[in-house]
């Protein structure tokens, strides 16, 4: 069976079973022109011993670099008695339902952002916070299933509809007269039942 995610105005998946679907996306029609591109994903880690006592030490890293970052950085050489372990508290660029991190698990995600690139990363953390993305063996979004899945950011479902009609075929060798009579609203409805469709950018 068929199957997609789109990404704009709204985000498109086809629904055959609940993973192992296309995307395609949609986007706002003044934003159709231009391409919408992430910021590399960013942690703020802490120490959680100081969270404990109510204090926030911490700072903003790049999400790779999250292992890098040591104890007496974030104290200024100042380390406290019970400080050691360190937490990945907030973070920008990533997906909704990603909450605390560790720093390895940080770092998982900011090599992800440089294998998908940063035009396709907004549609990617969409995929995953549709909750219907695949994972692989680390418990991350699976690149290949996303790349295989993905439909790109489109103006509205519409316009995907169309395209869509246009590649698969639909009106091989209808004659246009009888095309007129093809109640076309009807059909973009029904296809896109079986996509899920998420906000875009």
């Amino acid at each position: 069976g068929r199957c997609g995610l789109c990404v704009g105005a709204s985000l498109v998946r086809e629904r055959p079973f609940k993973s192992g679907l296309p995307w395609a996306g949609l986007v706002s029609e003044e934003s159709v022109m231009s391409t919408a591109v992430a910021g590399r994903p960013s942690v703020w880690i802490g120490c959680v011993s100081c969270l404990n006592e109510g204090r926030l030490v911490g700072r903003w890293v790049d999400a790779e670099e999250a292992c890098e970052v040591a104890v007496d950085d974030l104290h200024d050489g100042q380390v406290g008695e019970g400080c050691g372990e360190m937490r990945c508290l907030d973070c920008e660029n990533l997906p909704c339902e990603v909450g605390e991190l560790s720093p390895g698990a940080a770092v998982l995600w900011g090599e992800l952002f440089s294998e998908v690139g940063e035009v396709e990363w907004l549609a990617l953390c969409a995929w995953v916070d549709s909750g219907c993305h695949v994972t692989d063996a680390d418990g991350m979004p699976s690149v290949s299933d996303f790349e295989e899945r993905n439909r790109g950011l489109w103006p509205s479902f519409r316009a995907f509809a169309q395209e869509y009609a246009d590649d698969c075929g639909l009106f091989y060798q209808v004659p246009e007269r009888f095309v007129a009579y093809f109640d076309l609203d009807k059909w973009v409805g029904d296809l896109e039942q079986e996509f899920t469709v998420m906000d875009g950018p």
